[in-house]
């Protein structure tokens, strides 16, 4: 039975090597047209309908760097660093020394932007496999899936060696897409077998109760939960009218490759409207070390957070007392420069804020209506790493 198990995960292995690069492995101009000056592929953070695509994927960034709390000597994975959006970001901002992987076409694009911004001798990016990342127990403090996680099928076991591979109070931190609890819609569609594994290569979207069980399961305690949802369908309406306005140049170099991305951003976007998917952003911490509020997120110090205001005392008592492949980056040597008015130059905290104390950036919108097919609009799979 072991066997036969392994056979079928390496199986599982070579099928999202093979095809989960290829959506991806398109001219950069195109997805530097579509996704932003950061080429993000994942959901920025908006707070009101005058941000730019640019400026929500900026505060995504920041509030990623200010909720893994990083400092000096600090060592970070990034599993699925595509172009290099939060990988540059925390290079640049913090000075780290990174190692990691991904597609050949990401590669060579993240160490020209890298050559541009100074930090070159801070990075270098390998190709692989996330499952052939050699992870020395207790040797990070902070691991984070930006859009990449659900690329990855054998989520259980991945959970489980990459927190063995934290130090204790190291985090974990997630980016992605969930289904709800409740079935709403056919998860069965053809839109959403389209999508899913012929656009996008393959992508497993679990119930959110189920990632955290595994996390918890693994002695990690979650920190913050927060829906981004609304945040979501602005980002990808944002990528919608960017591919309108670049069609003939996306055609140009990739015949046919505007309506794909039209098309099945479209369906995603009234997937995520109609909450048949949801977008969450996920903070969790490994025991044995010191949970710091001021550094994982909302001024409030709630746990969770999932309704766009702070919780009641008594769900911030229940939450306290239960908190109870891809590309990958590894960063090193971090001097964390000081961030302090960060959340208040972005309309965040009313008072400065240190390292991590951004607040809680929620966009629930109740569930409603049905939809004949979901969507993710996430990313990379394949990782690296030495």
């Amino acid at each position: 039975m072991e066997t036969e198990t392994s056979h079928r995960e390496q199986e599982q292995i070579k099928l999202e090597r093979a095809r989960v690069p290829v959506h991806y492995d398109h001219e950069k101009q195109i997805f530097e047209w579509v996704l932003g000056h950061r080429m993000a592929y994942s959901t920025g953070i908006w707070l009101s309908d005058d941000d730019t695509l640019d400026t929500a994927q900026e505060r995504k960034c920041r509030i990623i760097a200010s909720r893994l709390a990083l400092g000096p000597g600090s060592l970070a994975l990034d599993v699925g660093c595509g172009w290099g959006s939060v990988l540059l970001y925390l290079a640049e901002h913090t000075a780290a020394e990174s190692t990691g992987s991904h597609f050949q076409v990401q590669r060579d694009e993240l160490l020209r932007r890298a050559r541009i911004l100074g930090v070159e001798g801070r990075i270098r990016v390998d190709l692989c496999h996330v499952e052939d990342l050699t992870l020395r127990p207790e040797s990070l403090d902070a691991i984070y899936f930006v859009g990449s996680i659900v690329h990855i099928h054998s989520r259980k076991g991945l959970i489980h060696r990459t927190t063995r591979a934290l130090k204790p109070g190291g985090r974990l931190f997630i980016s992605d897409c969930y289904y709800p609890a409740q079935v709403r819609g056919d998860r069965n569609s053809r839109a959403t077998t389209y999508i899913l594994h012929e656009v996008l290569g393959y992508c497993l979207l679990r119930k959110l109760n189920e990632e955290l069980r595994d996390l918890e399961d693994n002695g990690l305690d979650i920190l913050h939960v927060d829906n981004v949802t609304d945040s979501y369908v602005k980002t990808v309406k944002a990528w919608i009218e960017n591919v309108r306005i670049h069609r003939g140049r996306i055609d140009a170099l990739a015949p046919g490759f505007s309506a794909t991305l039209q098309t099945y951003m479209r369906v995603g976007q009234r997937s995520f409207r109609r909450r048949t998917a949801i977008e969450y952003m996920i903070l969790s911490q490994k025991a044995g070390g010191n949970i710091s509020t001021a550094s994982s997120g909302p001024s409030h110090k709630a746990i969770f957070s999932l309704q766009g205001r702070p919780p009641s005392r008594l769900e911030a008592r229940s939450a306290g007392k239960k908190s109870k492949v891809a590309i990958a980056v590894v960063i090193r040597k971090i001097v964390v420069r000081d961030n302090a008015a960060v959340g208040a130059r972005e309309g965040g905290c009313a008072a400065p804020c240190g390292p991590g104390s951004i607040p809680s950036f929620n966009h629930l919108a109740g569930a409603g209506g049905s939809s004949s097919g979901l969507f993710t609009a996430k990313k990379q799979r394949v990782v690296l790493k030495k």
